[in-house]
């Protein structure tokens, strides 16, 4: 088996390096990716025989079959002989696929990236995607967009529709082509041009302002939130500590939860935004005042996640919700490592409401097998009663009783209800 000399050839011509120049005159039989490339006119004009893969891309049933199939013919060429392969950029799915399978038969040699050409052409750094793989990738419009490989006007309205979630319609595009000048055309007409091919990428520049992004993401957020502290920002949003924001992600909580209730998709995406700002208003300060920050409270309930989900992350095995809910306790009971059942039921949250703090209370009683009888017959112990045989009957207290209010709401609602006697 000969080596597979992978290297990159970049945009145009002049960017061949003296290294790779020396590879293309050792007398190695030289492959190109594509013809449609600035060292194929360089070999032209040297006498270079060569073979490209422009059938290939002509006949292949898609992006992945191109890779697959010519992956497996420079093995075959390489069976006989040391060989040259010419690529744009060395991350070409190709390069990737020729190196995890026969990577102790490939040599990558420097040069220069059809990346980097970009790059220093556009003035900046850019994310980078092929056009197959658009509606899989997720930008970040505050970075800027090189995408590759738009070979024909279907894959162009791909495309021109997956980026328009994230950029504005008119947002200009730089149509890039190593044969032609750039051309600026705004998104919406990226998939009406006159012809596309596999050298045909589009560029487009990020968004500075956050006021005109068509999506917003976590990232976009904290930048707001930032904004709105500084001393630019909002009077009121600087007046704000964790104590007077406290009331709000309660009653943030509960709106979430009455949305959930009315089965409302709209009002339960808006809730859920309420809920989130809270936790972006709380990072915020305390990033503030050094006490720790957002990647603090991601990386904490990560972590969290893995150490209570053993099944998933780990060796052991569950075969039911309920089996998940025992290694859940288990894990929980490890981290926590309560020596008493006093200890456990001092850190049920006191603000909880009562219902949920019974419930709570409840289970506790339960898991430790104590006597849980009444202490005497004081309407909060009837009480606590019946929150403790409602969760032994496998039922939500706070549920149940939420539910039989919107009953009698409801019941409500044909029945006039005379005035009081007295107001």
């Amino acid at each position: 088996m000969g080596l597979i000399n992978i290297v990159s050839v970049g945009w145009t011509e002049d960017d061949l390096t003296l290294g790779v120049l020396k590879l293309l005159k050792s007398g190695m039989p030289v492959y190109l990716k594509t013809s449609r490339c600035g060292a194929a006119d360089w070999l032209d004009r040297e006498t270079i025989d060569y073979t490209t893969f422009d059938d290939a891309y002509q006949n292949a049933e898609d992006f992945d079959a191109l890779a697959d199939r010519t992956a497996s013919a420079l093995r075959n060429a390489a069976e006989k002989a040391d060989i040259v392969f010419c690529v744009n950029d060395a991350g070409d799915e190709t390069v990737r696929r020729l190196t995890a399978s026969w990577g102790n038969c490939v040599r990558l040699y420097g040069g220069v990236s059809e990346e980097s050409c970009l790059n220093g052409l556009l003035g900046s750094s850019y994310q980078r995607v092929s056009a197959s793989d658009i509606m899989r990738f997720e930008p970040s419009p505050d970075e800027g967009l090189i995408v590759c490989e738009i070979s024909d006007r279907l894959l162009a309205g791909e495309v021109k529709t997956a980026l328009s979630d994230y950029w504005p319609d008119d947002w200009p595009v730089y149509m890039l082509k190593p044969d032609k000048p750039f051309a600026v055309l705004p998104l919406f007409e990226l998939d009406r041009q006159k012809h596309y091919d596999h050298m045909t990428h589009a560029a487009l520049l990020p968004i500075t302002d956050l006021k005109i992004k068509q999506r917003y993401s976590f990232r976009d957020l904290m930048k707001m939130m930032s904004i709105l502290r500084s001393a630019d920002g909002c009077p009121w949003d600087r007046e704000q500590t964790h104590e007077s924001l406290r009331p709000y992600i309660i009653e943030e909580a509960y709106e979430t939860v009455d949305a959930i209730n009315r089965g409302d998709g709209s009002d339960m995406c808006e809730e859920l935004g309420d809920v989130l700002y809270q936790i972006a208003f709380h990072a915020q300060i305390a990033r503030e005042f050094d006490e720790f920050d957002i990647s603090d409270v991601t990386t904490a309930i990560c972590q969290k996640m893995i150490r209570r989900h053993p099944h998933v992350f780990g060796d052991k095995h569950c075969d039911t919700a309920q089996e998940v809910v025992a290694v859940w306790d288990e894990a929980k009971a490890q981290e926590k490592a309560y020596t008493s059942l006093y200890e456990k039921l001092a850190k049920i949250p006191l603000a909880m409401p009562a219902l949920t703090r019974a419930s709570k209370v409840a289970k506790a009683m339960d898991l430790y097998a104590v006597n849980d009888d009444p202490l005497d017959d004081s309407w909060g112990e009837r009480f606590y009663r019946m929150v403790r045989d409602c969760r032994r009957a496998g039922l939500d207290p706070e549920s149940e009783l939420s539910e039989a209010l919107r009953r009698r709401v409801e019941r409500s609602a044909n029945n006039e209800v005379p005035e009081p006697k007295d107001k």
